[in-house]
């Protein structure tokens, strides 16, 4: 027997492995889910038909990916958006774990998932770039999940993890509640970039939890953008009305 295989052996019976979701037994220690919370996550998971540019999967109307009316109306600054789950049921469940008690726990399981959605489209960025919060709700969370969510996705690419160069230097307003008007006027001037050489010319994949009206994401493609980046965003998931 190696010294591998006595290793796990050992960590199974004083470390049982468990779903890092609902903290059920499972069969393994590589960061899978049980059989009812995989379930439940697969029936959530994305698969289009969906916008080619913000990633929004159509309820109906065809079988083919196609760009849809508000991004008609107005280009998003992102070159692309893509979400994992629709935030629902269990997914919107996981997601308030992921930034309020699970952080460090729930971070690596999504966020190697969201390194594989990354390969899956045959992107090859120059830099992670997490969403960023203001220092006084860092300060009040202890994390930024979106930061747990980066750092997995860098390290398992092999990519550049960015987290110093985009700045929130606005503590606005909850955007709980607000509609996308509202939500786009919220974040306006939020963001900023400190040295713009950080981001020319680089293909930077833009890192965040939720998807809502693209009103966050989009602030920070904005500034990225102006700063010479081509901008791809990851979200773990996608609110649909």
């Amino acid at each position: 027997m190696s010294t591998g295989t006595v290793a796990n052996a050992f960590m199974d019976i004083f470390f049982p492995p468990h779903c890092p979701l609902c903290a059920e037994a499972v069969n393994s220690h590589t960061l899978e889910l049980c059989d009812k919370c995989a379930e439940a996550f697969n029936s959530s998971r994305i698969k289009g038909p969906l916008c080619l540019l913000c990633g929004i999967p159509f309820k109906s109307g065809g079988s083919e990916n196609r760009t849809c009316g508000s991004c008609l109306k107005k280009s998003p600054s992102f070159t692309r958006a893509r979400s994992l789950y629709l935030f629902d049921n269990e997914v919107r469940e996981a997601v308030h774990a992921l930034k309020y008690s699970w952080g460090t726990m729930l971070g690596p399981f999504f966020g190697s998932r969201m390194a594989r959605t990354v390969t899956e489209l045959e992107l090859s960025p120059d830099l992670i770039v997490p969403v960023p919060l203001h220092r006084k709700k860092i300060t009040s969370r202890g994390f930024n999940q979106s930061v747990l969510l980066a750092r997995v996705m860098a390290g398992a690419l092999s990519v550049k993890l960015e987290i110093s160069n985009l700045r929130r230097v606005r503590n606005t307003p909850s955007q709980v509640g607000l509609k996308g008007r509202e939500r786009s006027v919220n974040v306006a001037g939020a963001f900023i970039v400190r040295h713009a050489d950080a981001f020319k010319g680089k293909d930077v994949v833009l890192v965040d939890d939720v998807f809502t009206t693209g009103a966050t994401v989009g602030e920070c493609a904005l500034v990225l953008k102006r700063a010479g980046a081509r901008v791809t965003v990851i979200t773990l998931a996608r609110a649909v009305n």
